[in-house]
């Protein structure tokens, strides 16, 4: 089922999220200017299993100590660029542009970097397991370095030719389970028995196209986004392979922030233009 054009809108914070690498030293730079300690909600623990389960690392939740600048959505980094986030290795410390706080794949990302311990983004890890868990943007992809190969008996294939699938975990989202959030995972996979590579139909309005989406519909409203393939290892399949993209979302009253209210949700992932695949979800207090 293709999406309906008028109901595509984009959150900026699933979107063009800028990373870069944390700073590997002895010694923790000195906090940003109005940087505050804080307790990490339960939300935290839930995302650190989702980067451990993906990067096959586990590391001490209780041992990363965690900072935050309010109303604020980047930092000043040791580089010329802002950042969004950074992980410290002397006091294994996360902080955070507080405006990206609960921006799920930001956090992640900042946890895949405590799990290694580097402050580097090695392909494998960022582009390759955890891909779709943590954000890895622009300058996330040219820090890990080009893409292997195509394997030159790759079959190209349009979105529509992957088999599609779109879960929500938990499975019954409440107020009782990690205050309230919850994720969708968009995933697709390759069913063939040979490498393929996807041709996706919109080339031109991205580097590669529209990847992985979703869009939530109930009676109160709707919301829809996604992201873009910007790396050639996205589209990239190995016979049976599949790659997800993870959504993040909260029970609240602020449709367009991602804040959804309680009720039922017609929940819809899709693959580029034409590939979509819908189920349904109830957002209870408890």
């Amino acid at each position: 089922m293709r999406m309906p054009a008028y109901r595509f809108t984009r959150r900026r914070r699933l979107l063009g999220v800028i990373l870069l690498g944390a700073c590997r030293s002895i010694v923790d730079p000195a906090l940003p200017h109005g940087a505050q300690a804080f307790a990490p909600p339960a939300v935290y623990r839930t995302w650190w299993t989702m980067t451990e389960s993906c990067s096959g690392r586990t590391g001490s939740f209780d041992q990363v100590h965690w900072y935050r600048v309010p109303g604020v959505d980047e930092l000043p980094s040791s580089g010329p660029k802002l950042v969004t986030g950074y992980w410290s290795l002397a006091s294994d410390q996360i902080v955070l542009a507080g405006n990206g706080q609960f921006d799920g794949g930001l956090v992640r990302h900042e946890m895949l970097h405590a799990l290694l311990r580097s402050g580097g983004h090695p392909r494998a890890a960022f582009l390759g397991t955890c891909a779709g868990v943590v954000d890895c943007a622009s300058d996330c992809v040219t820090d890990a370095g080009p893409p292997p190969a195509l394997d030159a008996s790759a079959l190209a294939v349009t979105e529509d030719e992957l088999a599609l699938s779109v879960s929500v975990a938990p499975a019954a989202p409440s107020m009782a389970i990690d205050d309230g959030f919850f994720t969708v995972t968009v995933s697709a996979t390759n069913a063939r028995e040979r490498p393929v590579v996807v041709s996706l139909r919109d080339s031109s309005r991205a580097i590669l196209g529209q990847w992985l989406q979703f869009h939530l519909q109930s009676a109160r409203g709707g919301i829809s986004s996604g992201v873009n393939a910007i790396d050639a290892s996205t589209v990239r399949f190995a016979p049976g392979e599949t790659k997800r993209q993870v959504f993040d979302f909260h029970i609240g009253n602020d449709i367009p922030s991602g804040a959804l209210p309680l009720g039922t949700w017609s929940v819809g992932g899709g693959l580029g233009l034409r590939n979509w695949v819908y189920d349904t979800v109830t957002l209870k207090q408890e």
